[in-house]
């Protein structure tokens, strides 16, 4: 199932929209600043870092963790004032529609169930 499908399943369970969003661009975004810290550490590699115990690789990572925040943020702005130069108004529209019926409630409360008892089973 794509993360759009997820997205438009758990707004039609009555997630609120917020949080459903909040998902969605945090799904995506994890990989996009997992590829930019690679980048970074590759670069950094290239350079002929070689991490150690010393001030100088604590430093190296704090200047790269900074500049994955910089990159990041700057990343989201870009892509915010993309959305909106596409017409985005605070919610997304998909073209699936998903009806809440009886089978899905059914295996939703079965999972709810399985997964108490597989976490119980943890515990004990």
């Amino acid at each position: 199932m794509s993360v759009a499908t997820l997205g438009n399943v758990l707004k039609s369970l009555g997630v609120p929209g917020k949080f459903t969003q909040l998902l969605m661009v945090s799904y995506r975004y994890i990989f996009v600043i997992e590829q930019e810290y690679q980048r970074l550490q590759r670069a950094a590699k290239i350079r002929g870092f070689q991490p150690g115990t010393n001030l100088h690789t604590y430093r190296t990572y704090a200047y790269l963790a900074g500049m994955l925040f910089v990159r990041a943020s700057m990343r989201a702005q870009r892509v915010y004032q993309a959305m909106l130069c596409r017409g985005f108004r605070g919610r997304y529209i998909s073209l699936q529609t998903f009806k809440n019926g009886l089978q899905n409630r059914v295996f939703a409360v079965f999972m709810f169930i399985a997964l108490v008892i597989i976490i119980y089973l943890e515990w004990i």
